[in-house]
């Protein structure tokens, strides 16, 4: 595809014959087939420069194919890469000082023009800071740069395809391949887009509005100068030294990873991987796979007593928070209630509160204090909160009877247990409340269950406000975005709707008990075997 690509750029080229010019320079990768179709369908000379990123690139993976100590592959590439970048133009010169590099890393330095005492020389980058003696690994190393120095001539000039890169990229961005626009109408505009950008940058648009007499949104213009501006930040921050250590280390950490998961898999994927044998294996010989005898056993939850009566105990939760980023925000109440006992508490966060929250639930910060509606209330640090919190449910494990425990909450496992977790997790305590909590379980699918009719009208919202007032008119819509006074409404309504006990304990959701399970059940087994 690429060279046929070239071959129509080259002797089919409608600007070219335009102009009366033809192309007689390449710059490319190390591609023969394109180079070879070239110089043969066309009547004048063609001259091949290689592109210094790919050429760069060809050194590093010759000498990772060496099994190269990965210090020594940053050595010779920064050199090859460094010596290609001074001596840009002067392919003389550089063939003398590709000639030096590997004598020099092994300590001799005829070839070297740099360092007066050469007999005294440290090596900076070298292991031990003394020159390399291995002969063996000295010959591969000038076999691979003997590869570079006969092609010293299309090296030389340092040429790069980077921007032609750069150029396919923003193409790219307005023709992405997967909707195929090559083939509509839009496709010429779409590339004149680009080449516009290209050359212009992002304000191009303005200059068509101008054509056209067209007065430009402000927020367009706006939305462009802000893009323009980034996109040189970008370019600054690229050609620093701080841009070019943080490229560098992205890189180093891409490698690192790349190099682990080929020693935990082996070669997945390679240019040749096809003719190196692995082909060979017969196809028609079965392959005996190890039975698995000691498998781990999944843990059995419990659910009820040796009598078969059911051993939950339902208690209410609910949390007011910050906002509804739960990455970002924090627990502001958090309450439980039982039916009859009740454990609430107050924290004041570290974090604002949005202005929708604010407004919700009434309450504010004022001098690192919390108040509602203007009122101080009593706050707690987030440990005590905790402690409070876990504390009151282990008031119910003392009962045999009911040792394990439901959390029931309105939308509580998208809302209040991805918001718990982390608090819990921040002080070491989620593992107490693991085993405390048998799960949760979420009214909102329940109702929607319970009232199969309502759910049928989608205009019908599902919040717990709104089938309050549906359904308990008489409780005070006021009180409500307050934790605890949620809770007990919440209660009133599973009863008035006469939802049943097991209608609660069977839609209880345990994926995180069992998660926690299975990781303790692995690591007692591991530490007995």
């Amino acid at each position: 595809m690429e060279a046929d690509m070239a071959k129509e750029l080259f002797t089919d080229n409608p600007l070219f014959k335009e102009l009366n010019i033809y192309g007689a320079r390449l710059i490319m990768d190390n591609d023969s087939s394109t180079i070879a179709l070239l110089r043969k369908v066309c009547t004048h000379d063609i001259e091949l420069w290689a592109d210094k990123n790919h050429t760069v690139k060809s050194l590093s993976n010759a000498l990772h194919r060496l099994s190269v100590a990965a210090g020594l592959v940053d050595y010779f590439t920064e050199n090859f890469s460094g010596v290609i970048a001074e001596c840009k133009g002067q392919p003389d010169i550089l063939k003398e000082r590709l000639q030096a590099i590997v004598p020099h890393a092994f300590g001799d330095h005829t070839l070297c023009t740099f360092h007066e005492d050469k007999e005294n020389y440290e090596y900076k980058r070298l292991p031990g800071k003394k020159p390399l003696d291995n002969k063996d690994l000295k010959t591969a190393l000038e076999e691979i740069f003997s590869r570079f120095i006969n092609d010293v001539k299309k090296i030389a000039p340092a040429a790069s395809t980077q921007a032609n890169e750069s150029f396919n990229h923003l193409v790219a961005s307005k023709c992405p391949k997967s909707k195929h626009f090559s083939g509509s109408e839009s496709f010429s505009f779409r590339v004149a887009a680009a080449v516009c950008q290209k050359n212009l940058g992002h304000e191009w648009i303005n200059s068509v509005f101008e054509r056209l007499t067209f007065s430009p949104v402000k927020a367009g213009i706006k939305y462009r100068i802000v893009r323009e501006l980034k996109k040189i930040r970008k370019n600054l921050y690229a050609s620093s030294r701080v841009g070019k250590l943080r490229k560098k280390a992205l890189k180093i950490a891409r490698s690192s990873k790349s190099s682990g998961q080929k020693k935990k898999e082996g070669i997945t994927y390679r240019s040749d991987v096809g003719l190196s044998g692995v082909l060979e294996i017969p196809l028609n010989i079965p392959i005996n796979l190890p039975r698995v005898t000691n498998a781990i056993p999944h843990p059995v939850l419990p659910s009820h007593n040796p009598d078969g009566s059911q051993n939950y105990k339902l208690i209410y939760v609910d949390t007011e928070t910050t906002g509804l980023n739960p990455k970002k925000d924090q627990i502001i109440q958090i309450a439980a209630y039982d039916g009859n006992t009740s454990y609430s508490a107050h924290i004041v966060p570290t974090v604002p509160i949005a202005l929708m929250a604010s407004l919700k639930t009434g309450l504010t910060i004022k001098s690192s204090s919390l108040f509602y509606r203007g009122k101080k209330l009593a706050s707690v640090s987030r440990q005590q909160a905790v402690d409070g919190f876990l504390n009151y449910l282990e008031t119910f494990k003392s009962n045999p009877s009911r040792p394990h425990i439901i959390l029931v909450g309105h939308n509580v496992i998208r809302f209040d247990a991805e918001r718990i977790k982390p608090l819990l997790e921040q002080f070491n305590s989620y593992d107490k409340f693991v085993n405390l909590v048998h799960g949760y379980a979420d009214t909102l699918n329940i109702f929607k269950k319970k009232l199969p009719e309502r759910a049928k009208d989608k205009k019908n919202s599902w919040t717990q406000e709104a089938l309050i007032q549906e359904y308990l008119p008489n409780i005070n819509i006021a009180l409500l975005h307050d934790a605890l006074e949620d809770i007990k409404a919440l209660k009133s309504l599973v009863d008035i709707l006469d939802v049943s006990y097991e209608e609660i304990v069977s839609d209880t959701n345990i994926t995180f008990k069992r998660r926690a399970l299975d990781m303790r059940n692995v690591t007692n087994m591991a530490t007995v075997g």
